[in-house]
């Protein structure tokens, strides 16, 4: 795993490549006038979409059917942490994953010591 200096480092990387102008822009838009954007635009063209997209009741009950099984108070507190604060988290995350597997390999070893 990188460093966490390195991964600071790309992520300021990548920060400065970001239009945030055209960001704010898209995200004042709902997600029906996004998908009409996307469709205008030239890339869209060049193959067809592989779902069929809808505007109107049947996307917002697809979005309130989503927001049902989502705890957005959980994402509002990782967004605001730092990318590099997010990063630890999840290597903490990853640490305790991995040592919940190497303990349960542990104790299969162990259940087959005693058996044989």
């Amino acid at each position: 795993m990188a460093p966490i200096e390195e991964t600071n480092e790309l992520n300021e990387y990548f920060k400065k490549q970001v239009d945030r102008a055209a960001l704010r822009e898209n995200l004042r838009l709902t997600p029906a006038q996004r998908v009409a954007k996307v469709l205008r635009s030239p890339r869209a063209t060049m193959h067809e979409p592989r779902v069929p997209y809808t505007t109107g009741s049947a996307t917002d009950d697809l979005v309130e059917a989503f927001k049902r099984d989502v705890d957005r108070t959980l994402l509002i507190e990782n967004l605001k942490l730092t990318p590099a604060q997010r990063m630890e988290r999840f290597v903490r995350f990853m640490e305790a994953i991995y040592e919940l597997r190497r303990s349960r390999r542990e104790m299969r070893e162990q259940q087959a010591d005693r058996v044989s």
